[in-house]
């Protein structure tokens, strides 16, 4: 009997606009009874929209993947693109290569913003009174 890998960990994780987050198996780790981490597989079902993932400096797209072993080696990140987006995610299947496949799952980005909301200038007014003397009536 052959068990497919089983989710121990899929937290997402928090970043900041135009930030790089690199995943650890404290945010996404699934584990097989049978094999170990070099061989439970992830394939991408769905990229990103709002930034790219990577393993190694290499751009990962649908029908790409990586093992759970590539995650606790730190090769596996996230950069977002920058945009004034708040959120952003990847669909992703898993396997064990011994037949044991789970699909349907996805790990979420919550992006925090930088800098704030765009704000106008302010503007400043002077005004000046000036007093004078004039008759209230004629003459």
């Amino acid at each position: 009997v052959n068990d497919t890998p089983v989710e121990s960990v899929n937290g997402g994780a928090e970043l900041d606009e135009g930030a790089t987050f690199v995943l650890t198996a404290a945010e996404l780790d699934f584990c097989d009874a049978e094999q170990g981490p070099a061989a439970v597989t992830f394939t991408i079902e769905s990229a990103p929209e709002n930034g790219v993932l990577y393993r190694d400096a290499v751009a990962l797209g649908v029908g790409d993947s990586f093992t759970q072993q590539d995650v606790m080696d730190g090769r596996i990140s996230y950069t977002h693109d920058g945009g004034e987006t708040d959120a952003d995610a990847f669909g992703f299947s898993v396997s064990d290569g011994a037949g044991g496949t789970s699909a349907g799952h996805g790990f979420s980005f919550s992006i925090g913003p930088v800098g704030g909301a765009p704000t106008l200038p302010s503007v400043v007014m002077v005004v000046t009174l000036m007093s004078f003397k004039a008759p209230l009536f004629g003459c």
